[in-house]
């Protein structure tokens, strides 16, 4: 993507667009911003109620529908380097889709819903597991499926850090 590109998109000039930013990155991290505050949005909507099941894939449906629509994870993929300048200005809403999935981990383990073990790093792992599928699926060109995505990476976390139902034996698994 170019200034060109840009400015063409917004139905401006070249030169209007330097009256606002210094540079083609400024523009993307301005662009990166604006959309992961959608992705933080559209999952803090997506998780306000239910049980920790039920809210952890919301979430992650919520994640992968609004990356989607956005197009954000092209953009990263794209601009690497770009995103990785962002983090400073990023940092505050990486905190808060972190923090949203902590406590929906932390509910989980309080209601014995979620094996006792460190909500944050349990949070971290599972981060990296959305963060991980999201970039195997834009290098490989295909579309992200949010639904079947959800489904899977929910559906793997819970059996991995799920409490068995009273009376089932563990061991012979």
């Amino acid at each position: 993507m170019t200034m060109s590109d840009i400015a063409d998109s917004l139905v401006i000039a070249r030169p209007t667009i330097y009256d606002y930013y210094g540079s083609r990155e400024e523009v993307l991290i301005d662009v990166l911003r604006e959309q992961f505050e959608q992705v933080v949005a559209g999952v803090r909507a997506a998780t306000a109620c239910g049980g920790p099941v039920e809210k952890l894939r919301r979430f992650v449906l919520a994640y992968y529908e609004t990356i989607a629509s956005t197009g954000i994870e092209k953009l990263m993929a794209r601009s690497q380097s770009a995103a990785s300048r962002a983090t400073d200005r990023l940092d505050a809403l990486r905190r808060e889709f972190l923090q949203l999935l902590v406590d929906i981990i932390a509910e989980g383990v309080g209601e014995g819903v979620f094996r006792t073990l460190p909500p944050l790093q349990m949070a971290l792992a599972f981060q990296g597991m959305i963060a991980n599928t999201t970039y195997a699926a834009v290098v490989a060109g295909r579309q992200l499926e949010p639904a079947i995505l959800a489904g899977a990476l929910v559906d793997l976390f819970v059996r991995g850090v799920g409490t068995e139902p009273r009376g089932t034996d563990r061991s012979n698994r």
